[in-house]
C-alpha cells in the first residue's frame, strides 16, 4: 500500500514539471528574429559607389554629370565666368554656373547662328536666327546673307524677333544698345533697321566698322592687296599697309577691339583640305605691322604675302585658319582646323598675349570639324565643338588655353 501510494506521488510530480515546462516555451514561429549576420559569399555585400559611379568631373565626363540635354549646338557666348548661352537647332540654352548646369530660354524653328552681348551687359543680347554666312564676300562687300535677327533686354528670359531681313555677315558687334555693325552695314535702332556705308573698290572679304565714322577693309588688285582705313565713314578711303599678293588672296577677315586695334586674317590657296592664312596686327591704327602668323601648307601653298619658302612668321594651328577672336590689343586667338586628322577632324587654337610679337600653338587636339570660342578675359574663355558626326562639347579654360576642362556635352 505504501509502495502504491508512492508510486503516485511520483507520477503527480513527473507530470506537473511536465506541465510546467511545457507552459515556460513560446510558440514556434514567434522568437524575435535577430539581424543576420554579414555574409562573405561573393554578391551579398552592401554595394559601395565605385569610382566610376560619382558624378563625373568636367575633364572625365560628357557633361560634369549630367544628362545630354538636346541642342545640336553651334553658338555660344558668355558675358562672365558663370552666365553664358549656347544656340543649337530651334534652341537656346541659359547657364549661371560656368556650363554645369543649363536652362532652356528659347524654342523656334531655326538653328541659332551666333550671338552677340553688348560689352559689360549680361541682359542686353542678339542671336542670329538661320545660320551665318560662312564664305567669302566678295565684290562689293555688300551681299551678306538675310538673317532672322533675335534680341533679349533682360538675360534671355525673352527673346524677341526684331528684324526678318537683317544683312548679317560673318560678325555682328554693338557699340551700344542702338548702334551696331556687321560687315558695312549699320544699325542704329538696336537692329531693327540697317543701313549700307560705302566700301573701297576690289574689296575682298567684309569690311569692319569700328565706328560710324571708322572702318577697315582689304582690297586685292590681284597682284597686290591692301589694308586700307576710313575715317568718315566710308566716305574715303586710303591704304595703311601694302604687299604683294605672292600666291594666292581668296579671302579676309578683320577684327578689332580699339579704334586703333586692327588684326586681319588673309585667307591664301586651298588644296587636299588644306588652306594657307596669314595674320597681321596693328596697334596703333596702321603706322606700324607685326606678322604674326605666316602659315604656308603643302595643298594652299605660301602664306598670302609671301613667296614660296620665304614666310617670316610662325605657323599657325591646324591645316585651315578657323575662327579669330580678339580680347585687346595684346590678346587674340585663333581656331584651326585639320579635316584629314582623326576619325572626323580635329580643332586646334593658338594665341599671342603681346600684341603678336610671339605666338603660341596649343598642345591639345579636339575631335570636331569647327571650334567657336568665347572669351571674357584674356584668360578665361569656353570651346564649343561641333560637326556634323558628332555631338556638341564644351571645354573651359582658365589659363589662357593652356589647359581645358570639359563642361557639357549636347546631343544632337
Amino acid at each position: 500500500m505504501r509502495h502504491s501510494t508512492l508510486l503516485k506521488r511520483t507520477l503527480l510530480i513527473a507530470i506537473f514539471v511536465l506541465v510546467i515546462a511545457g507552459c515556460s516555451k513560446e510558440p514556434a514561429g514567434t522568437q524575435p528574429e535577430q539581424p543576420a549576420p554579414p555574409s562573405s559569399q561573393p554578391g551579398t555585400q552592401p554595394v559601395q559607389p565605385s569610382p566610376g559611379a560619382q558624378p563625373a568631373a568636367p575633364t572625365d565626363g560628357p557633361d560634369a554629370g549630367q544628362t545630354k540635354i538636346q541642342a545640336d549646338a553651334a553658338a555660344v557666348a558668355f558675358t562672365s565666368a558663370a552666365e553664358g548661352w549656347i544656340g543649337g537647332k530651334g534652341v537656346i540654352y541659359h547657364t549661371t554656373d560656368g556650363g554645369l548646369h543649363w536652362e532652356k530660354q528659347y524654342t523656334g524653328d531655326e538653328q541659332i547662328g551666333a550671338f552677340t552681348f553688348l560689352k559689360g551687359s549680361s541682359r542686353i543680347g542678339w542671336a542670329y536666327r538661320g545660320q551665318m554666312s560662312t564664305g567669302n564676300i566678295g565684290g562689293d562687300g555688300s551681299s551678306p546673307s538675310r538673317q532672322s535677327l533675335l534680341q533679349t533686354v533682360d538675360g534671355g528670359a525673352t527673346w524677341s524677333v526684331i528684324s526678318t531681313t537683317a544683312p548679317l555677315g560673318r560678325e555682328l558687334h554693338f557699340a551700344s544698345d542702338r548702334q551696331g555693325f556687321s560687315g558695312n552695314h549699320m544699325t542704329e535702332d538696336g537692329g531693327k533697321t540697317w543701313k549700307q556705308l560705302p566700301v573701297p573698290p576690289e574689296i575682298t572679304g567684309e569690311a569692319y566698322f569700328h565706328s560710324e565714322a571708322k572702318g577697315w577693309a582689304v582690297t586685292n588688285s590681284g597682284s597686290e592687296f591692301q589694308i586700307q582705313q576710313t575715317t568718315d565713314g566710308g566716305g574715303t578711303w586710303a591704304p595703311i599697309y601694302s604687299r604683294a599678293v605672292g600666291s594666292v588672296l581668296n579671302g579676309a577677315v578683320i577684327r578689332s577691339s580699339g579704334k586703333d586695334d586692327i588684326w586681319v586674317q588673309l585667307i591664301g590657296d586651298s588644296g587636299m583640305t588644306q588652306t594657307s592664312y596669314t595674320l597681321l596686327h596693328s596697334g596703333d591704327s596702321g603706322q606700324n605691322w607685326a606678322t604674326v602668323v605666316a602659315h604656308s601648307t603643302a595643298g594652299g601653298g605660301p602664306a598670302p604675302g609671301f613667296a614660296p619658302g620665304a614666310e617670316t612668321g610662325p605657323r599657325g594651328p591646324g591645316t585651315k585658319p578657323g575662327e579669330l577672336v580678339v580680347i585687346s590689343p595684346e590678346s587674340a586667338y585663333m581656331t584651326g582646323t585639320c579635316p584629314a586628322c582623326s576619325d572626323n577632324g580635329t580643332v586646334e587654337l593658338g594665341w599671342t598675349h603681346d600684341g603678336g610679337t610671339t605666338w603660341t600653338n596649343g598642345s591639345e587636339k579636339f575631335n570636331g570639324q569647327a571650334g567657336v570660342l568665347s572669351f571674357v578675359t584674356e584668360r578665361q574663355g569656353w570651346l564649343l565643338l561641333h560637326g556634323t558626326a558628332q555631338s556638341s562639347e564644351l571645354y573651359a579654360t582658365s589659363d589662357g588655353g593652356k589647359s581645358w576642362n570639359k563642361a557639357a556635352a549636347f546631343a544632337p
